[in-house]
């Protein structure tokens, strides 16, 4: 081979070696310039966010045993109270017709019970003389005794039908006290209003609502398709926006048999126990709550951002960018989604670069 041929062959080899170098350098920028990113490994949860309120877990109202009209109330709206502690008086109006009825009862009785006194006081004394027989003494004193008990009777009778009590007795039945221990949170008659007395044929008037704070339940409500995926004694995470957002814990304990249908969708009660947080002498009932409740869950699992997911006909793939900045399609095999993130099941490695959609 000649010189000139070498330095040919030379020159040649020196221009491929250049074009080979600017061909990597232009396919290294190319693949610098494709937006892209590597699967990672992370933890998916499918969850959904049910807005609800905090109620008491315990809540009564308190009834009155006789009809009449509101006198006195003893607390006021967040008072707290014990089991005992008197709520409110009742003053009785009275039915004109048993107020003579017991007045004429116990005119009788007075007179009755002045004329058995008299006669025992007379035979009292014939019996200290021993004029008459204890026998005939005892008679007179029992006579004397049922007319003194009817008197008193009917005495307290009267004072019932006027007052609603009588001063014998123990408990003043017009006098309503709290039947359970816990808050004031509603009083909903004032002074001088008219009360109905609780019975058989109708549920009375409420003098009072009180309800234990210290124990709060979440209620909520469910979409149809999330129940399979809900158990009891389950617990999850509550968010309570009336208070910046403090967070706390629930546990679901009650999942509603029937459903109800809202805007054409099915829809479940729920109800979990709230464990109460630190700063529980803030919350009151009514409090608007908001559930994370995690339908499903994977953990370390190969995962992309779910908008670099492609679908045409019945296939899912992916755009993958080669070292050399070529773009190919790959299809993969997805699993559970959070909205952002979606599962790799098939398909793709922790090295594949996947272009961003």
């Amino acid at each position: 081979m000649s010189k000139t041929s070498k330095v040919i062959l030379s020159i040649l080899f020196i221009f491929l070696t250049l074009w080979i170098i600017k061909l990597k350098i232009d396919a290294k920028e190319k693949f610098n310039n494709i937006e892209s990113e590597l699967p990672q490994i992370a933890n998916i949860e499918n969850n959904r966010l049910i807005s609800g309120v905090l109620l008491p877990a315990k809540e009564i109202t308190l009834k009155s045993q006789i009809s009449g009209i509101l006198e006195k109330v003893y607390v006021k709206i967040g008072d707290k109270v014990k089991i005992g502690d008197k709520i409110a008086k009742i003053k009785l109006v009275a039915n004109p017709n048993n107020v003579e009825i017991a007045e004429k009862n116990l005119k009788t009785a007075k007179i009755n019970y002045d004329t058995e006194a008299i006669n025992y006081n007379r035979n009292l004394q014939l019996y200290k003389k021993s004029i008459i027989s204890k026998a005939e003494f005892e008679k007179i004193e029992r006579s004397f005794e049922i007319s003194k008990e009817e008197y008193i009777s009917t005495t307290n009778q009267l004072q019932i039908i006027r007052e609603g009590f009588s001063t014998g007795q123990k408990e003043v039945s017009n006098i309503v006290k709290s039947t359970s221990t816990g808050t004031i949170l509603e009083l909903p008659l004032k002074d001088g209003a008219s009360i109905i007395e609780r019975n058989n044929f109708n549920e009375g008037s409420t003098i009072a609502s009180i309800a234990d704070l210290d124990s709060l339940v979440f209620r909520g409500k469910v979409n149809e398709s999330d129940i399979i995926y809900l158990d009891e004694n389950e617990k999850f995470d509550i968010t309570i926006t009336a208070l910046n957002n403090i967070k706390t814990k629930a546990k679901l304990y009650r999942i509603s048999p029937k459903g109800i249908e809202q805007n054409g969708i099915m829809k479940f009660e729920i109800e979990a126990k709230v464990y109460m947080p630190k700063d529980k002498k803030l919350i009151r009932s009514g409090f608007t709550a908001i559930a994370n409740i995690i339908l499903d869950k994977r953990e370390n699992v190969l995962t992309i951002e779910e908008r670099n997911i492609k679908f045409k006909n019945d296939s899912t793939y992916v755009e993958v960018v080669t070292s050399n900045g070529i773009i190919k399609k790959q299809n993969v095999k997805t699993g559970l989604s959070d909205g952002i993130r979606i599962e790799i099941l098939e398909g793709l490695s922790e090295n594949d670069r996947i272009k961003i959609n």
